[in-house]
């Protein structure tokens, strides 16, 4: 089924990394605008911490999903995420 699902997206595989990009500067943007108060409060710091984390993630995953070369190291990733109650293909 999944195999089938990523033939039937390929045609708009463009407009995906796109939005995946765009994504990704968003969270950029909320982790570089979360910093200044991050010394200034722990529950910020933390919040801080946590969103750039999650930025690294996503930096990665998209890094991953981006070099074709690396399918199966996706995939092993996708199940990475799955593990930890993540669904990517969704």
């Amino acid at each position: 089924k999944h195999e089938e699902c990523m033939e039937k997206l390929k045609p708009y595989d463009a407009q995906l990394k796109t939005m995946y990009l765009h994504d990704l500067d968003r969270l950029h943007y909320c982790v570089a605008s979360l910093e200044p108060a991050s010394k200034t409060s722990d529950s910020t710091a933390r919040l801080h911490l946590l969103f750039h984390v999650l930025y690294n993630v996503a930096l990665k995953y998209v890094e991953v999903k981006q070099n074709q070369e690396q399918a199966s190291v996706g995939l092993e990733f996708d199940a990475y995420l799955n593990a930890l109650g993540f669904n990517p293909a969704e």
